[in-house]
């Protein structure tokens, strides 16, 4: 994974980031939140670690702005502190963040969460690319089955005699707009009067079916 790494502790950034790329991640150090949100903006990353209580931009503020971003469920946020307490770990996950850890930070816990996330994150991804693939075929047999419905409708009206009906002036427009309405309400009793040759049959059958 390409990880952003957020501290204000040197030696606490230095020693997670060395950790974290022994494990194969890609690892980006900043060391406050506006330097953090500055290298966002030039790159992507898949999981961002951070601390809370850091000058200028804290760890909660950081996942704020980042959880604004359109492209928030590409990656997850991760934030740690010196300050062990329940109601800071508690405004942490209500601001979204994917887990909370202590410092110092426990190697063993870092690395099941930063696999925790990675499983996550891959799960994300096959999940966008099986509903762009759902999407896609959807699309297709949308498509595949409008025509097929076309030519069904064609096949049905030529049989019943109406498949070369066609209607041009604006009082036959009229009457068909009229027959379009009897035919939705059966209950109707329907009278079709006209000299012959005016399309008395063909609105009939028009309305029946």
């Amino acid at each position: 994974m390409r990880i952003l790494l957020v501290d204000d502790d040197q030696d606490s950034r230095t020693y997670v980031g060395d950790f974290l790329r022994e494990l194969g991640h890609e690892v980006m150090v900043c060391e406050d939140g506006a330097a953090a949100l500055k290298s966002f903006q030039a790159g992507s990353f898949h999981l961002v670690i951070s601390d809370i209580k850091m000058p200028k931009v804290s760890g909660i503020e950081l996942l704020q702005k980042l959880s604004a971003r359109p492209d928030r469920q590409d990656f997850d946020v991760v934030l740690f502190t010196g300050y062990g307490d329940i109601n800071t770990a508690v405004e942490a996950l209500r601001a979204g963040a994917y887990d909370y850890l202590l410092k110092p930070v426990n190697v063993e816990e870092l690395a099941a969460v930063t696999e925790r996330a990675a499983e996550r994150q891959a799960l994300r991804r096959e999940n966008k690319v099986l509903n762009e693939q759902f999407e896609v075929v959807v699309k297709e047999a949308t498509e595949e089955t409008r025509h097929e419905l076309s030519r069904l409708r064609q096949a049905y009206l030529k049989s019943v005699g109406l498949g070369d009906l066609g209607i041009f002036s604006e009082p036959m427009k009229k009457v068909v707009r009229q027959a379009q309405k009897l035919h939705a309400d059966r209950s109707v009793p329907v009278l079709i009067s006209g000299e012959t040759g005016t399309g008395k049959e063909l609105i009939a059958r028009y309305i029946h079916y």
